[in-house]
């Protein structure tokens, strides 16, 4: 809940309002930021199938329950996957505004808003390929039968945990500095 929510203010928002803020046309690499914008809007659509569908998993995704649901599973692990790709995209675009930022201003202060994007977006750029990772070999669980989360087969079901849990539980407070900062 946290991640859906707070994505949207480090992605598009973030990318809108931090140019305005600091005097800027707009972010360093456009392309960055439009493919970022686009990969949270096809996230977020994938995700809204299992929303929709219902998934037997719970908003955490756990292995065991993962291998057992059906289809809704599939776009549900696929969704993470590709908003975690636009989340790792967006915070490549903000060590370069950042440095930027810092010429451009020298001494006159930067809102704290924008420091605290800078901050969640490198936080991000670092925790977001964890969840990527869960999220494919979920992904390669149930269309090509490796068996990373299945016990059955020599896999771990606690291996999703500790990935999920690696990301999600600094994801909380990652999020939470824009909203903080505001």
């Amino acid at each position: 809940m946290m991640m859906m929510a707070s994505s949207i203010v480090v992605g598009p928002l973030g990318n809108y309002f931090v140019p305005l803020m600091i005097g800027a046309r707009r972010m360093a690499y456009p392309r960055i930021e439009a493919f970022s914008l686009w990969t949270f809007v096809a996230g977020y659509s994938y995700l809204l199938g299992p929303v929709l569908r219902g998934f037997p998993t719970g908003w955490t995704g756990y292995a065991p329950l993962q291998t057992q649901a059906g289809p809704g599973m599939i776009s549900y692990l696929f969704g993470f996957a590709v908003i975690s790709v636009g989340m790792i995209a967006a915070g490549f675009n903000w060590p370069r505004r950042s440095s930027t930022t810092a010429r451009r201003h020298d001494l006159e202060p930067v809102p704290i808003f924008v420091w605290s994007i800078i901050a969640t977006a490198a936080l991000l750029t670092l925790a977001s390929p964890v969840l990527l990772a869960a999220g494919l070999f979920g992904l390669l669980d149930k269309t090509a039968q490796t068996a990373f989360y299945v016990t059955e087969h020599g896999g771990s079901s606690y291996l999703w945990e500790n990935l999920f849990w690696f990301f999600g539980h600094p994801e909380v407070y990652i999020m939470a500095l824009p909203a903080l900062a505001s």
